[in-house]
C-alpha cells in the first residue's frame, strides 16, 4: 500500500507529533476512494459548509481544493486574507478495507513557517545578545524569552488545531451525509406487501 507523502515526506509517520508545523490528520470512510474523492469534489463546487458556530464566527465561505501527484489539498477558504498565510490539510485517499482512509497532515503554509522560523531564531539570537552583554538581569532576559517563545508556539498551535477541527468537521459531514444517503432504502425498489385480489 503507497503512503502518504507531503512535501516528500511520509505524512503517517509518528514523528509528525514532534514537528513544530505539522498535526497528522486521518479519517476514515465507508466508501471506496473513488466515491469518497467525488463526494469532496461535491462538497467543494457547492461550497457546502457545515452550519455550526466554528465556521460562521471565523467567515468561512468555502474551501480550496487541488488535487496533486499523489494526493490532494483541502483549506477552509476564509472572508479575509487569512486564506493566504493559514494552515492547510495535505494527504491521501487510500484503500482501507472495503472502504477507504484519509491520512495526511495538516501543515502551516510556507510563508508562515518561514515568518514563524525567523521569529524564533530572532528571539533566540536576541536573548543571547542581552545575556553576553550583561546590561540586564539574566532571569528577566529568560522569562522575556520564555514568554515570546511561548506566545509563538500558541500561535501556530491554535493555527493547526483550529483547521484541524474544521477540515475534520467538513470531511465528516460530507462523508457521513454521502454514506447515510447511499445506505438509506430507495422508496421504488421496496417489495411492496402482496395483496390479494377482492372480489365484489
Amino acid at each position: 500500500m503507497e503512503r502518504a507523502r507531503v512535501n516528500g515526506v511520509d505524512a503517517r509517520r509518528g514523528s509528525y507529533f514532534g514537528m513544530l508545523y505539522g498535526v497528522p490528520f486521518t479519517i476514515e470512510s465507508p466508501l471506496p476512494p473513488s466515491a469518497a474523492l467525488e463526494r469532496i469534489h461535491e462538497m467543494v463546487a457547492a461550497r457546502q459548509m457545515i452550519d455550526s458556530p466554528r465556521f460562521r464566527r471565523r467567515q468561512i465561505l468555502g474551501w480550496r481544493f487541488r488535487e496533486e501527484e499523489g494526493g490532494f489539498m483541502l483549506q477552509p477558504e476564509y472572508g479575509d486574507a487569512a486564506t493566504d498565510f493559514g494552515a492547510r490539510f495535505e494527504g491521501i485517499i487510500e484503500q482501507a478495507g472495503s472502504g477507504s482512509r484519509i491520512g495526511g497532515v495538516v501543515i502551516l503554509s510556507r510563508t508562515m513557517r518561514i515568518t514563524m522560523s525567523v521569529w524564533f531564531l530572532f528571539v533566540v539570537l536576541a536573548a543571547s545578545v542581552a545575556l553576553a552583554q550583561g546590561t540586564e538581569a539574566r532571569l528577566k532576559v529568560m522569562l522575556v524569552t520564555a514568554i515570546m517563545i511561548g506566545a509563538g508556539l500558541v500561535l501556530v498551535r491554535y493555527s493547526l488545531r483550529s483547521t484541524h477541527l474544521l477540515v475534520d468537521a467538513g470531511l465528516r459531514g460530507c462523508l457521513q451525509s454521502s454514506a447515510s444517503t447511499s445506505s438509506a432504502p430507495n422508496p421504488t425498489t421496496q417489495s411492496q406487501p402482496n395483496r390479494s385480489p377482492t372480489r365484489e
